[in-house]
């Protein structure tokens, strides 16, 4: 059983040491962020009452 867990610890820090997977998740992390920023904008500029634009945040 321990072998098991030593593979998937090893398969991770094999991923992390790929720059690119490294990019392709700060990418990811980035564009999700940014939607979410660009969603708080448009409510705040809605004059926060619009409780449709409100649901689009956490739905990113």
């Amino acid at each position: 059983m321990d072998d098991k867990r030593e593979m998937g610890r090893r398969d991770v820090e094999k991923r992390w040491r790929d720059p690119r997977a490294i990019r392709h998740a700060a990418t990811y992390d980035g564009a999700v962020i940014g939607i979410a920023a660009v969603a708080v904008a448009v409510f705040l500029a809605a004059g926060a009452s619009s409780v449709a634009i409100a649901a689009l945040i956490p739905g990113v």
